[in-house]
């Protein structure tokens, strides 16, 4: 059956799983929000258009509700954050308001819940990729914890691994400077994937598979390109696979990067390792 078809089939027949499958996108969800290096709404598998500053109002409702955590979200906290002038009473007026808007906007009441205070995302109705980067990582998180290497759960850890960083596009909400308070969420899902692949490149060395180390580390640093540990274990695997150009090559990212964004230069034990590197060649 094609993808299409069981789209339609799940959705004629209102077909509900016991959990919601959050780690899978293609699931027909009334609603999906992209927050990873951009921001997107997607309502019955229809992009939500935002004109307007009618609309600005609704829309930072929902990122602040995805940056809190999306679940029972205290409505004091989300007044503070968008309205922090208000009294407490005008604060809350404006938020019933706003979500009136929003749900509007979205098109589907049941994706939002209000409950003793708090503002919650409906999870069977909603698909957040933040969301289902985290549960991705969550799973291989303790996969490779209780798992010998070559053992079928480490195998587990490393696709769901390779799931959650498919899933990181790009810094929460593009990193927008004007949100202040959603600085910290992208940057520790980016941080525990990075932990993530440096045990997963670590097992790899151990086990002398330079390849799959190098594939490793090259999605380190396609999430962060300024850290410069995986550019030097990266310019290692290469060497150990004798492709010194493709050592070069990263060696020679590393160092515009750092350049370009930090300003500093490669330290000394990378500028050491590109010299062994240089060696072998001649």
């Amino acid at each position: 059956m094609r993808e299409g078809d069981e789209r339609r089939l799940i959705h004629e027949r209102k077909l509900v799983p016991e959990e919601p499958p959050i780690e899978v996108e293609t699931w027909p969800w009334p609603v999906k929000v992209f927050t990873l290096g951009r921001f997107d709404v997607l309502t019955d598998g229809r992009p939500v258009r935002f004109a307007g500053k009618a609309q600005r109002k609704p829309l930072a409702l929902l990122q602040a509700l995805i940056a809190l955590g999306g679940q029972r979200v205290r409505e004091d906290r989300l007044t503070e954050i968008l309205w922090p002038d208000a009294d407490g009473d005008a604060a809350r007026q404006a938020l019933s308001t706003t979500l009136h808007r929003l749900r509007r906007l979205v098109g589907h009441d049941r994706a939002f819940a209000r409950d003793g205070g708090t503002l919650s995302l409906v999870r069977d109705h909603c698909w957040v990729d933040i969301w289902a980067a985290e549960r991705m990582l969550g799973r291989a998180e303790v996969a490779i914890a209780r798992s010998p290497v070559r053992d079928h759960e480490w195998a587990a850890s490393v696709r769901s691994t390779d799931r959650a960083v498919a899933l990181y596009r790009g810094e929460f909400l593009n990193g927008d400077p004007a949100l202040p308070w959603a600085a910290a969420v992208g940057e520790r899902l980016r941080e525990r994937l990075l932990r993530q692949l440096r045990k997963h490149g670590h097992l790899w060395e151990t086990m002398g598979d330079w390849e799959e180390a190098a594939q490793c580390y090259e999605r380190a640093v396609s999430l962060n390109d300024c850290a410069e540990e995986f550019h030097r274990r990266l310019m290692m695997a290469y060497l150990r696979l004798e492709r010194r150009s493709d050592a070069m090559i990263a060696y020679q990212r590393c160092r515009k990067n750092l350049l370009t964004a930090l300003g500093i230069a490669p330290s000394a034990e990378t500028e050491a390792l590109r010299r062994t590197i240089q060696a072998t060649e001649r």
